[in-house]
């Protein structure tokens, strides 16, 4: 028997037995049992609902552009004058710096002061023999610092003198700035100043990252979001319109840190607004796992005052700092005794406090890894780690959306019945 009259009895038994005996009709079935599973389609109030996002331009919404303010710069300051400049302000003295080395500066004050005053100013570890203190510092983290008390702005080091700043800042502001410490922005090879208003890919990504977040808590799931270079996201919030569209994206969360007093109140001592910069949830002693933040002048001034006035450096067990997101407590923990003892000496004798590090404990193990990410979240929202400014928006309206709808129908409809006369005048069967 030839191999043609064997697949013309194959054919003819496959007809027999009906399109079900393909494995390839069954796979098929299947297929379409699947999508229609995942679809859900249904009736609702008369209309047809389902599992299917359209999109912008089916569902009509909102467009918004937005541009992140920062700053990437190459820049230069005398150590020693940085030192000397911030610490007569801070410690409201006239010092006079002694010593300097890439690693050390050496300082002398007409008050006495303690290792923890010091300290907590942020510039570094410090040795202090009477009036003299000799501060463990190098040149970035002075830069940092400095730069950081005098902005209000979180200031990243990039290594090879490259720092982004996360707040809008004009080269001749910069420059200004700078000039008070013998510093300035330094120039390339071209004589070009190296200053460029954006932002590194990482705080790109993070900003993204927490709007993500914080649309998901308002119930837009999966908001597609493009980027355009290093500081422009483009978001679509699809069935949501133009007011509502930008105080979701433009605006944080209301971020508010209080301490209880007695009987259950609160008294408020900060905004989201004062919170400078946010670690990473890790791991820390004997498996606890927390986050630590820092607050700038404002807030550590506030916090030095309310947590004295209240009793919460005496007593912190009693006095918890709670932290608030759009009025829903989200966390709450009494301060460090050992914080709590530097904020008591502060207080008492007046001095004042350039900026201020919280360190969080949210519990051990997956639970308190867990717990840690969702606070750093929470504190983003609060404080984007750079400012948005809406640089272009539009909108699809509603109805011009449903006319896309129907319009994509119908031509989905033509489609399939343009390809299944195709296939009968090919195979002029038909089933």
């Amino acid at each position: 028997m030839s191999s043609a009259t064997r697949k013309s009895q194959k054919d003819i038994e496959k007809a027999e037995k009906g399109l079900f005996s393909d494995r390839r009709i069954l796979i098929f079935i299947a297929a379409i049992l699947l999508s229609a599973w995942f679809i859900q389609p249904g009736i609702s109030d008369g209309k047809l609902t389902s599992n299917i996002e359209y999109g912008l331009d089916l569902e009509g919404g909102t467009w918004i552009q937005l541009q992140l303010e920062g700053v990437v710069a190459t820049l230069d300051a005398d150590m020693g004058k940085i030192i000397q400049q911030d610490f007569s302000t801070l410690l409201n003295d006239d010092i006079t710096v002694t010593g300097t080395s890439p690693t050390k500066v050496t300082f002398t004050t007409t008050r006495p002061v303690s290792k923890k005053t010091i300290e907590s100013f942020g510039y570094g570890t410090a040795t202090v023999s009477g009036n003299t203190i000799s501060l463990a510092v190098n040149k970035p983290s002075a830069i940092v610092a400095f730069l950081e008390n005098n902005i209000d702005g979180e200031i990243i080091f990039l290594g090879s003198d490259t720092y982004e700043i996360r707040k809008d800042i004009t080269k001749d502001e910069l420059n200004t700035l700078l000039a008070s410490v013998g510093g300035q922005i330094e120039k390339n090879g071209q004589g070009d100043e190296m200053y460029s208003q954006t932002v590194v890919p990482e705080t790109l990504e993070l900003t993204k990252k927490i709007l993500a977040s914080k649309l998901n808590t308002f119930g837009l799931l999966d908001v597609p979001m493009r980027t355009v270079g290093n500081n422009i996201i483009l978001i679509d919030l699809a069935g949501t319109d133009m007011d509502t569209a930008q105080n979701l994206v433009a605006k944080p969360g209301k971020f508010e840190i209080r301490v209880y007093t007695s009987g259950g109140d609160t008294r408020h001592i900060l905004y989201g607004e004062d919170i400078t910069s946010v670690g990473v949830p890790r791991e820390r002693e004997e498996g606890m796992w927390g986050i630590d933040f820092s607050v700038n002048q404002h807030g550590a001034m506030a916090l030095r005052d309310v947590a004295y006035e209240t009793g919460a450096t005496d007593d912190p067990m009693n006095h918890e700092v709670a932290m608030y997101l759009d009025g829903k407590q989200i966390f709450s923990a009494p301060l460090a005794y050992e914080l709590a003892d530097n904020l008591k000496q502060m207080a008492i004798n007046n001095v004042a406090v350039s900026s201020q590090s919280f360190v969080t404990t949210t519990g051990p193990g997956e639970v308190g890894e867990a717990k840690a990410k969702e606070l750093q979240i929470h504190l983003r929202e609060g404080a984007l780690p750079v400012a948005v400014k809406i640089i272009g928006s539009g909108q699809v309206p509603a109805k011009l959306g449903e006319q896309f709808r129907v319009q994509s129908a119908i031509a989905g409809l033509f489609a399939l019945l343009m390809v299944s006369l195709v296939v009968f005048l090919r195979y002029r069967q038909k089933g």
